[in-house]
């Protein structure tokens, strides 16, 4: 529908599906010249006229999404930080009522956040983070938006993979990271104590996380609690390595990437949960384990055409190559020397 309505948004839809088929071979590389141009002249000339913010959030919002489609190694926190201010300024100058189509888009740019803040910690400094920030009902909107009611919306658009407190858990994890992180780099010990218990109780809602049932198709019905799981795994990863900064040959973290391994033979699937799996994956350190994370990537590559995967894989190659070594550096600096931001953002 918007686009019908929207002009960037209608080439952007061209530009990612003719991006897809260059991908495949079914399109050479020259053939996408035109719609790239489409979509920046288009999109530039929407600016300037200054109408339809929320469609124009929405165009980037796709175009971060999109870019799994290509390399996934695209520099989209500058991209993300505009789509909030266009979103805003969408939502400010409508007097409509927010209906669920709008609920679907502000659910999905809220997740990429924090997603995207868990993936440049460690990657960029701390500040750039602040310009990263979830969309704030309280901030806008006109009625109330409770947690209920996003859970439904989740449920609807999503079939709870994963639920909705799982899109609660992670915001407060990240929270949590960037404030011990700057207490840290502040040398202010007395905040990064008085968080600690937060963080712990944190850990253990984690650990008794309940999901709401999906309502997945029956014929992936098995693979919900594997999924779950690697989300479960996951995010404790993230709390143990990112907030209590626990070394990679912790006992808790590769009790987490150990705990992933059966899961992850048994996923009949990778989307939705690529941030997870690849958050355990740089920690592998048996042949088992990496063989299992590599193979998984590669199949999806291989299944679904996008080229996100592939380079994921390439990523994990030499964060394992690094480590292998004895190099003292993390993944992240391995990242960072690459000069990449890594799009897990779906």
């Amino acid at each position: 529908m918007l686009a019908k309505e929207s002009r960037p948004m209608l080439d952007g839809i061209l530009f990612s599906s003719a991006m897809h088929l260059t991908n495949l071979g079914h399109l050479s590389h020259s053939a996408l010249k035109p719609y790239r141009s489409a979509r920046q002249k288009s999109f530039r000339g929407a600016i300037q006229a200054g109408n339809n913010y929320w469609a124009l959030g929405l165009t980037v919002l796709l175009s971060i999404a999109m870019d799994v489609i290509g390399t996934g190694m695209d520099l989209w926190s500058s991209k993300l930080a505009g789509c909030r201010k266009l979103l805003e300024l969408g939502l400010t100058k409508s007097s409509d009522p927010i209906d669920a189509g709008q609920k679907c888009a502000l659910m999905q740019f809220n997740w990429m956040v924090t997603m995207g803040k868990t993936l440049l910690m460690g990657v960029r400094p701390l500040r750039s983070l602040e310009a990263l920030d979830c969309i704030h009902r309280d901030e806008i909107y006109s009625e109330p938006l409770d947690d209920s009611d996003m859970a439904f919306q989740q449920q609807h658009w999503w079939a709870n993979m994963p639920d909705f407190r799982m899109h609660l858990l992670p915001r407060e994890a990240t929270d949590l990271a960037v404030e011990v992180q700057k207490a840290k780099d502040n040398g202010d010990v007395a905040t990064i104590l008085r968080t600690m218990p937060q963080v712990g109780d944190l850990v253990q809602r984690i650990q008794n996380w309940h999901p709401d049932p999906s309502t997945v198709a029956p014929e992936y019905a098995d693979s919900v609690v594997h999924f779950n799981c690697l989300w479960r795994q996951g995010l404790l990863y993230f709390v143990y390595h990112d907030i209590y900064h626990l070394d990679s040959n912790d006992e808790r973290v590769q009790g987490c990437v150990e705990s992933s391994v059966s899961s992850l033979e048994s996923l009949s699937w990778f989307q939705a949960c690529q941030w997870p799996i690849f958050m355990l994956a740089v920690h592998a350190k048996t042949e088992r384990s990496r063989n299992c994370f590599e193979v998984g990537f590669v199949v999806m590559h291989a299944t679904l055409g996008f080229s996100a995967p592939k380079s994921l894989v390439l990523v994990l190659q030499r964060i394992w190559q690094a480590a292998d070594a004895g190099a003292s550096k993390g993944w992240t600096d391995v990242v960072e020397e690459m000069g990449i931001e890594l799009n897990i953002l779906l």
